[in-house]
């Protein structure tokens, strides 16, 4: 399990920064990744079929989710799951309010694992187009220039019974250019 993973969340740091956070949801659904290799998202949904160990061309769970401080959105979070992990009425939950980890370690001892621990990989980049789209007709803000910060991120959890390690959420994450993430003391 994870412990104290509060004190690392984006909810936590804003609060420490004493600034407005709120979470929009953008999507939640049971389906096939993205064919269109054109799509922003392509690649990162085929990693996360392939970290999943899922089967092309299967469904899983999307969890997108804008993070928005003080009215600028400055975090979109898309969340990958194995369906076969959690409950058939996972997305009837609020994930504009509830815990994706908070929720994993509900569910692990059920599904037979618990929750281990993260890797993330961070790259900067230019806002794509999807972003830019998002940014300026559903926040009516100027997405010229933005320069993103991408983590990609596997949260591992261990099989109960088998003891094997396996990638329980692949996320891609992109921070937008107006926020301070810090990270202290974080547990390995």
């Amino acid at each position: 399990m994870i412990r104290d993973h509060n004190s690392f969340s984006f909810a936590h740091s804003a609060e420490a920064h004493r600034r407005n956070l709120r979470t929009e949801v953008i999507e939640k659904a049971l389906r096939a990744p993205i064919t269109d290799e054109e799509h922003p998202y392509f690649e990162a949904e085929q990693d996360a079929v392939a970290a999943l160990g899922l089967t092309p061309g299967l469904e899983f769970l999307v969890i997108v989710r804008a993070r928005v401080l003080d009215d600028e959105p400055s975090a979109f979070h898309r969340a990958y799951l194995n369906p076969m992990r959690l409950p058939p009425d996972f997305l009837e939950h609020d994930f504009a309010v509830e815990s994706l980890i908070d929720l994993y370690n509900q569910y692990g001892p059920k599904y037979g694992y618990a929750v281990e621990h993260r890797d993330t990989i961070l790259t900067a980049r230019g806002a794509n187009l999807y972003e830019t789209n998002t940014i300026l007709t559903r926040y009516k803000k100027n997405p010229h220039g933005r320069v993103v910060l991408d983590a990609e991120q596997r949260l591992y959890a261990r099989d109960a019974v088998k003891g094997d390690l396996f990638v329980l959420e692949f996320l891609k994450a992109s921070y937008l250019d107006h926020w301070k993430y810090e990270i202290k003391n974080r547990p390995a």
